[in-house]
């Protein structure tokens, strides 16, 4: 609870980088090994949902704990949505929610022999613990709170870019606070900065993402969206270079 009114723009905190979910994280974790030695590599973004499941499994011992309990079990996204649901959709909705799926059951394929690699780190079965529903899981999870910041390439990923970065301070905010934060990544001194706005707390996601959302994209990604959305997506200068929006 603050202590007096926060005005738009104003700073709110700042925090450390390594505060951030990102596929360093799950580099500098007991995942590392597996991933340096997989080939031909894995992706960022199959990085970070073998990292949420295995973290999710181990629950109780997971240093993200708190983390893991704000976030929803399942999301609506369409892939989450019964194909009856989908077939009542528009049909350029209808096309990126299968879409959507495909994408999801050809990554889930590609990476189960990954998965299978981690079966020293597990006392059950990996196949038990990395099903679909789990992936599916993380992956929604990724795809709809991400904040997009870009990092260096490693030779341990594929060539996909490496542009995803959890941030659980956000989420507890989303659950704490009637208000909606903007974030931006403070490139020279390595932080995430958390800003109030004057918006509905579900409009974040629209700061946060870059703003090239059509309704069915915003909807098919996030699973919900807002009639007037268009309005708040804004350009906002920073001096430069202290500031690069995410």
């Amino acid at each position: 609870m603050t202590t007096k009114t926060l005005q738009a723009e104003e700073l709110i905190i700042s925090l450390p980088e390594k505060c951030l979910l990102t596929s360093n994280t799950v580099l500098n974790s007991y995942l590392r090994e597996y991933i340096l030695k997989w080939k031909p590599p894995i992706s960022p973004v199959i990085a970070l949902c073998s990292f949420l499941i295995a973290e999710k499994w181990f629950h109780r011992k997971s240093v993200w704990k708190p983390y893991l309990d704000l976030l929803p079990e399942t999301y609506t996204c369409p892939v989450y949505l019964e194909q009856e649901t989908v077939n009542l959709f528009p049909e350029p909705l209808k096309r990126k929610a299968l879409e959507q799926r495909s994408l999801i059951q050809d990554l889930f394929a590609s990476s189960k022999r990954f998965f299978s690699s981690l079966q020293p780190l597990f006392p059950e079965d990996v196949e038990i613990i990395f099903n679909f529903s789990a992936f599916q899981w993380a992956w929604c999870t990724i795809n709809t709170r991400t904040v997009f910041m870009k990092h260096s390439q490693k030779d341990c990923f594929s060539r996909e870019p490496d542009i995803y970065a959890l941030a659980p301070f956000l989420d507890l905010a989303y659950s704490l606070s009637k208000s909606a934060f903007s974030s931006y990544f403070q490139a020279i001194f390595g932080q995430i900065c958390f800003f109030s706005f004057h918006f509905s707390l579900l409009l974040i996601k629209f700061i946060v993402h870059p703003p090239t959302h059509c309704h069915s994209h915003t909807f098919s990604s996030l699973g919900f969206t807002i009639h007037c959305y268009t309005n708040i997506i804004q350009s906002k200068p920073f001096p430069k270079p202290v500031w690069n929006k995410i």
